[in-house]
């Protein structure tokens, strides 16, 4: 039984054995693949950028990059177009709110005139104050469910806006002896002023045939609320 044993042992030495009799030159690296190890500072991993800041945007530009600005500008041109689009929807009803503001100035101007040639200025103002209490009580909710509460309608409401803040103002300063106040018909006329570019701005939005109109609005009175946008 010694024999096979021994046989053995001869076959599997020299397996054994030849990985401690390989010339260690053969695991060496390949002077081909070597890389030269050298300290960089710092400082000098940044890459230099010569080009101006000009240059670099009209790089960007070309490259496919918007500035901030142009990104800006995109916004609000898609603000606005929507706003627009909220205008045109409620056309109608921005016309008339106009209408009627500027026939309230137009009443105003008028009527002071009569209360001041009066016998008792103050008591012509009030029996007349009285009916126009009555006529214009819900302007102010009106004015604030077509602009969905001064949130909507980007320029437009903006300019009806001060329009009606100017209006408000007039309103609530008058007297039987209005007229004789010198600063009264200035008041008047800012009022004419200030709407006068909101009818321009609402036959720009009539003519616009990119603007999509809701469809499915009904203004109130129309058939039920006014559906959201």
């Amino acid at each position: 039984m010694a024999l096979p044993r021994l046989m053995s042992f001869l076959v599997l030495a020299p397996l054994c054995a030849a990985p401690l009799g390989c010339d260690s030159s053969e695991s060496e690296v390949d002077d081909r693949f070597k890389v030269e190890k050298k300290f960089v500072p710092l400082d000098e991993r940044t890459q230099k950028v010569t080009q101006t800041p000009e240059e670099l945007a009209e790089i960007r530009k070309k490259s496919g990059f918007k500035s901030q600005e142009e990104l800006q500008e995109e916004a609000a041109a898609m603000f606005e177009k929507g706003a627009r689009e909220y205008v045109k929807t409620r056309l109608e009803e921005y016309r008339k709110f106009v209408a009627e503001l500027r026939g309230y100035a137009d009443e105003v101007e008028k009527e002071a005139a009569k209360w001041a040639k009066a016998k008792d200025p103050d008591k012509a103002y009030d029996r007349w104050q009285k009916s126009f209490t009555k006529r214009t009580k819900d302007l102010e909710k009106r004015y604030m469910a077509l602009t969905g509460n001064m949130s909507e309608g980007g320029d437009t409401t903006a300019k009806l806006g001060a329009a009606y803040r100017a209006w408000d103002r007039l309103s609530g300063s008058l007297s039987g002896k209005i007229a004789e106040n010198e600063r009264f018909a200035g008041a008047v006329q800012e009022i004419r002023d200030l709407l006068e570019p909101i009818d321009a701005m609402l036959d720009d939005i009539e003519k616009d045939d990119t603007l999509v109109v809701n469809k499915y609005y009904e203004a109130e009175g129309d058939g039920g609320e006014a559906d959201p946008e």
